[in-house]
């Protein structure tokens, strides 16, 4: 796909998009290649009204990207928190994973009783 200015004018209008759609949807977002980008993108989406800017980067190997989110909700909704010095400063995937934590035991438990049953459904039917 090809955009006339490029992968800022792109997201250019992913924003202004966000400003009409701001009451249908909680969170924005875009990924952009150069990290120089974000800032030239990131005050353009403060100056639209938003109240949360997020930015975070994702690697594999060599190639990097850089993923940007924006929200309009309104201050008394929403549901983040901040860095604070000392604390952890953990990535989106980290806060998930943090979060489904009581359930892992769960998971793992689960999947070790069906790996069981596989096993001795196996050896049950070679007679």
């Amino acid at each position: 796909m090809v955009c006339a200015g490029g992968e800022i004018a792109f997201v250019f209008r992913i924003i202004e998009d966000s400003t009409k759609m701001k009451h249908t949807f909680r969170w924005f977002t875009s990924m952009v290649g150069p990290k120089i980008s974000l800032s030239i993108l990131v005050p353009q989406i403060w100056k639209c009204g938003v109240t949360v800017v997020k930015t975070t980067e994702f690697s594999q190997g060599i190639a990097s990207r850089w993923g940007l989110a924006w929200s309009f909700l309104p201050t008394s909704l929403k549901k983040t928190t901040f860095h604070k010095a000392g604390q952890d400063n953990l990535s989106f995937m980290l806060q998930v994973l943090k979060l489904l934590a009581p359930h892992a035991t769960f998971i793992i438990v689960f999947h070790f009783l069906i790996w069981k049953l596989i096993q001795f459904l196996g050896s049950s039917t070679s007679l």
